[in-house]
């Protein structure tokens, strides 16, 4: 995974560990109250374990890449949570 620099569309982001081989996930939204909080709480739902999150945002646009202990059994009902 690189890290996102000079885009046009997202924040720059760093990712710290680049010797990590967990599972990420990587979330782009809408920069509003509420959603980092939300996305938490869904993956609290389904018992996965945030080992790190890493938030930007620029303007409207947020970008999360989220670090798991171990990818859920099923990712397609996650994702459509």
């Amino acid at each position: 995974m690189q890290d996102i620099r000079n885009s046009v569309n997202f924040p720059e982001t760093n990712i710290a560990r680049p010797d990590d081989v967990s599972p990420k996930l990587c979330i782009a939204n809408k920069n509003v109250p509420g959603i980092l909080g939300n996305i938490s709480g869904v993956f609290g739902e389904f018992g996965v374990n945030i080992r790190q999150q890493i938030n930007t945002s620029r303007g409207e646009i947020a970008y999360n890449i989220v670090d798991l202990d171990e990818m859920p059994d099923n990712i397609e009902e996650l994702q459509s949570a």
